[in-house]
């Protein structure tokens, strides 16, 4: 996929093959966008580009209201701020989620796997996508693990 940015006083140009992102600059001043994300959420530029690149509606939301849901997940979940912010730049749902999502999510997915919530913390930190995933998804995915190397759940594990 390319992704080339070119600059001038103004605006910001995508030449990206995601539509949303293409239709959302063609619409808005990209630099005033950039800037205010940056600012309210805490992160570079280049930081809310990453994130945009993987989760084009980043940039369709209201930096204030992405701020302020991050920060109750971070509480909820007892996650350092700045933690939280390299997940979230790595899967940018974790801006747009609703805190209880997440926190069920980290509940019956600790229960699944038979950890504490606060081990199954430690492992999404490592893979983020993980306080997205629904707790149904990692149950079919531990079954079809399962099934597929003929070994016990419980070993699985």
């Amino acid at each position: 996929m390319e992704r080339k940015i070119l600059r001038n006083s103004k605006k910001i140009i995508f030449l990206i093959k995601k539509p949303l992102i293409f239709l959302f600059l063609r619409n808005r001043d990209a630099e005033k966008v950039l800037e205010e994300h940056s600012e309210v959420l805490g992160l570079s530029e280049k930081d809310v580009l990453k994130a945009s690149f993987r989760n084009p509606q980043v940039l369709h939301q209201k930096p204030e209201n992405m701020k302020r849901n991050f920060t109750e997940i971070a509480k909820a979940l007892n996650i350092p701020e700045e933690k939280l912010i390299k997940c979230a730049i790595k899967t940018p749902n974790l801006f747009l989620q609703n805190v209880d999502t997440i926190k069920q999510n980290v509940t019956e997915a600790a229960k699944i796997l038979g950890s504490s919530e606060e081990e199954f913390i430690k492992s999404a930190l490592l893979n983020p996508s993980l306080f997205a995933t629904k707790p149904e998804s990692i149950k079919q995915k531990i079954s079809n693990a399962v099934e597929s190397f003929s070994i016990t759940e419980k070993n699985f594990v």
